[in-house]
């Protein structure tokens, strides 16, 4: 899980601790790593926690975090592309590619490909994926003249297309893999609008929301690849035909920026 160690990560990777699964904490920060992983094995000692650096904005540090995963274990039934994004700092360019878009999705993008194939072979398995209620839309941005506010809702909104054509690709090849996502209102609408001191009432119920809506993603049997858990739950796969084409150019930009391509040998139309 990425974006484990505060906030919504924190919640979904306590939950599911708690239900005994292996949770391998994927942070920028050691020091808030520890701490959270510590707070978790106080209430829960039987916790199997795991950390591993990674910055999802630096390329390199995605390929060596994917790396290491996949040589110390076996088995990856679920991830959580979850971006720690602070919406009120514009991010400067790190790396090949434009900060906020960077952190949440074509890091992300990149990681999930390298992962893909041990994924698959765990299967049954899912891949969630935090994202916006924004409208559908794909537009990239500099970082020199979108504001913090632009650049967040541009990134989140390219996380629901990615997951799209995911759970597209996913379906042809017939696998139980399942790629969906959740939708945190408050990131656009509150945070980015709201005075700061405003939002600090309204944060916690906030992230208890959203935190349930992620550990639905990760755990609900009923929910179906290219689903929007929401709140509200919906498919995104009934997305008009100009969407879907958005979708698909989308993963073949992400992967011209990335160097990173679909990883497995089915061709996907």
């Amino acid at each position: 899980m990425t974006g484990a160690a505060r906030g919504l990560g924190l919640r979904a990777a306590t939950a599911l601790a708690g239900r005994g699964a292996r949770v391998v904490f994927a942070c920028r920060n050691v020091q808030r790593a520890a701490v959270a992983m510590s707070r978790i094995a106080e209430e829960q000692p039987e916790a199997d926690l795991h950390f591993e650096p990674l910055d999802p904005e630096d390329l390199v540090s995605v390929h060596t975090f994917a790396a290491t995963v996949l040589d110390r274990h076996e088995r990856i039934h679920l991830l959580v592309n979850n971006a720690d994004v602070v919406p009120w700092r514009k991010r400067r360019r790190s790396g090949t590619f434009e900060g906020q878009i960077g952190l949440a999705h074509l890091g992300h993008f990149a990681l999930t490909n390298l992962l893909l194939e041990r994924i698959v072979a765990s299967a049954p398995a899912r891949i969630v994926t935090v994202t916006s209620l924004e409208r559908h839309r794909v537009r990239r941005a500099e970082a020199s003249h979108a504001s913090a506010a632009d650049a967040l809702t541009q990134s989140r909104r390219t996380n629901r297309l990615f997951t799209l054509e995911l759970s597209r690709r996913l379906r042809e090849l017939s696998t139980d893999v399942r790629a969906v996502t959740c939708a945190p209102r408050f990131h656009d609408r509150w945070t980015v609008r709201a005075p700061r001191s405003w939002l600090a009432n309204r944060l916690s119920e906030g992230l208890k929301r959203v935190s349930f809506a992620a550990l639905d993603a990760a755990t609900t049997a009923d929910v179906a690849s290219g689903e929007d858990v929401g709140p509200p739950r919906r498919s995104l796969t009934q997305a008009p035909a100009a969407v879907l084409d958005d979708a698909r150019r989308l993963w073949a930009w992400s992967e011209a920026e990335t160097g990173v391509h679909w990883p497995l040998r089915t061709e996907v139309g």
